[in-house]
């Protein structure tokens, strides 16, 4: 449950860090953010948010703005989506546990 935790807190800190970054066009920090989303994703399985994260860490490496900002609107749901099912499995364990 506790690595559950930080898997949730670490997801939240790249969803803000990522929210941000694209927002102020930071490439250092999009290029950052996403790194640590590429392996977050890749530690649950979440094939299809990894390969985007790799994608945009691409873009932030190239500064391409607008496959960033594109990019961004695919990842920030996904990685919604991916919270929303980690919390589900946290609570449920919680009450098994």
């Amino acid at each position: 449950l506790e690595l559950l935790a930080r898997l949730l807190d670490d997801f939240k800190a790249v969803q803000a860090g990522v929210t941000v970054a694209v927002a102020q066009l930071d490439h250092d920090a999009l290029r950052n953010h996403s790194h640590i989303l590429i392996a977050l994703a890749g530690a649950v399985g979440a094939d299809v948010l990894q390969a985007a994260a790799v994608s945009l860490n691409a873009v932030a490496r190239r500064a391409d703005d607008a496959a960033a900002l594109e990019l961004v609107e695919d990842v920030l749901p996904q990685i919604t989506g991916l919270l929303g099912q980690l919390a589900h499995v946290a609570a449920r364990l919680a009450r098994v546990g």
